[in-house]
C-alpha cells in the first residue's frame, strides 16, 4: 500500500508530564520552558502537547550551547586513588 501524505507527518506527540518525565524535569520547569519558549507546545482542544522532535530539538539546542564560547569539554578530576575506574 503506497504512503499517503498524512503518513509522512506523522508526529509523536507526548503530554506535558510525558515530556517532563522525559527531561528528567518537574512540572514546574517544563511550564517555564514554555513560558520562556525554550519548548513550543501544540494546543489540541484544552490539552497541551510536545512532539517528541522538538523534545530532541531541544537537548541538542542546549548541548550546543551549554559551554561559553571558546570552552572546551574537560573530563572530570579523578580523586587520588581513584584512577582505573573499578569499583
Amino acid at each position: 500500500m503506497p504512503a499517503t501524505p498524512i503518513d509522512s507527518i506523522a508526529v509523536e506527540l507526548l503530554t506535558l508530564a510525558e515530556a517532563a518525565k522525559v527531561l528528567r524535569i518537574s512540572r514546574v520547569t517544563m511550564y517555564g520552558l514554555l513560558r520562556t519558549r525554550a519548548l513550543d507546545s501544540l494546543t489540541i482542544g484544552r490539552r497541551r502537547f510536545i512532539t517528541r522532535e522538538q523534545i530532541n530539538r531541544f537537548c541538542i539546542l542546549r548541548t550546543q550551547t551549554s559551554l561559553p564560547p571558546g570552552a572546551e569539554r574537560r573530563e572530570a578530576p579523578v580523586a587520588p586513588g581513584q584512577e582505573g575506574g573499578g569499583r
